[in-house]
């Protein structure tokens, strides 16, 4: 969860960077996303990266997941749920929709980012065989968090930003 936690948090930041506080502004204008679709348009190098990183980091998911962690009961959705990513990913970049998708990273991500930190913390909750409230505490508070991100984010920018744009 730590390793995900940072992977996270830059490719969250990233995305946050080219949709807020780019040239672009994309999540203020974002019907203007929608005018600089041209198919075999060039994908400027910021978005080409960050779609790199995204996709290479679901492609070692998927690996990781096979072969390196415990198979859990939820296997057989965590792999339809990282192909899918996959190939959302890969057809937005094929077709050119690469800013939208980046705008979707931007919206999505942030939920990852919550749980992967939270799940990261529960962690130190048991050391040298003794339980601490701290981290409990802690992760409630990010559970929280990511609860009210959910919300903002997923049902009312996703909502908002996206579809009715």
């Amino acid at each position: 969860s730590a390793w995900k936690s940072i992977i996270y948090t830059i490719t969250w930041t990233w995305a946050m960077y080219l949709c807020i506080f780019d040239e672009d502004k994309s999540f203020f204008y974002l019907f203007t996303t929608w005018q600089k679709f041209v198919t075999g348009a060039p994908v400027p190098s910021e978005l080409y990266w960050l779609y790199m990183l995204q996709m290479g980091f679901y492609v070692h998911c998927v690996y990781a997941s096979t072969f390196l962690e415990t198979i859990r009961r939820d296997y057989a959705l965590l792999m339809l749920h990282h192909f899918l990513t996959l190939a959302l990913l890969s057809y937005s970049f094929a077709v050119r929709y690469h800013y939208i998708g980046v705008f979707l990273l931007f919206i999505l991500d942030i939920g990852d980012l919550m749980l992967e930190v939270s799940k990261s913390i529960i962690y130190f909750k048991t050391r040298n065989g003794k339980d601490h409230k701290g981290p409990e505490i802690l992760a409630n508070i990010g559970f929280a968090i990511f609860t009210l991100q959910w919300i903002v984010f997923r049902l009312y920018w996703y909502i908002t930003k996206v579809v009715y744009s």
